[in-house]
């Protein structure tokens, strides 16, 4: 009976979320602003932090002003989708593809970038993405409703190559991606970086 209740209400799970509206391209407006962390996953620790604001918008570009932890100049640029063109000293060619839009359960893309910084490594990134779920997910920020997107994927540079994993889970009411869990492997497949970028607060100009 119990395995029968829980199947039940899996099913009925699903459907809600095959029934419920795709979610559409954010609407961002300038003062619109984020803070977020990048936490460690091996050591438990924070990396890094950042708080961001819509600077200005121009066509299908989003651009980003703020400052990190320590207080230096923090900039993004992004695209009308919320995808990274550019973060803090790193480019995306054209961009990342962690959004496509509109979203709903069962949508599957694939996108495919280079990366460089400004210390010259560069790089290629091919993934294949899909949206498994509309859930619930709590971040330091609070608890929303968001889409969790799964992401598989290979990193190559310079003549080497590894896996790419990424799970992360955008909430439409933030106009941004919440939460995203970051993991890569080394050539010869043994995990490499773990991290995790959580949504710590937010203010929204409407």
């Amino acid at each position: 009976m119990k395995s029968a209740i829980l199947l039940a209400a899996a099913i009925a799970a699903a459907s809600s979320a095959a029934q419920a509206d795709p979610a559409q391209i954010p609407d961002f407006e300038p003062g619109d602003s984020w803070t977020f962390s990048l936490t460690d996953q091996w050591k438990h620790q924070v990396i890094s932090s950042f708080t961001v604001a819509v600077k200005q918008i121009e066509g299908e570009t989003v651009r980003f002003e703020g400052t990190d932890g320590a207080g230096a100049p923090y900039f993004q640029t992004l695209t009308a989708e919320g995808n990274i063109i550019a973060s803090n000293g790193r480019e995306y060619m054209p961009h990342m593809h962690h959004l496509s839009f509109p979203l709903s359960v069962g949508k599957q893309w694939k996108g495919e970038y280079g990366w460089k910084r400004d210390d010259g490594a560069a790089g290629t990134i091919k993934a294949e993405y899909a949206v498994t779920a509309l859930e619930t997910v709590e971040v330091p920020a609070g608890k929303f409703d968001a889409y969790r997107i799964e992401a598989l994927g290979w990193w190559s540079r310079e003549n080497r190559s590894g896996k790419i994993t990424e799970t992360y889970w955008y909430a439409p009411a933030t106009k941004r991606i919440v939460r995203l869990d970051y993991e890569d492997f080394r050539p010869s497949g043994g995990a490499y970086n773990r991290v995790r970028l959580n949504l710590e607060g937010m203010a929204l100009a409407r």
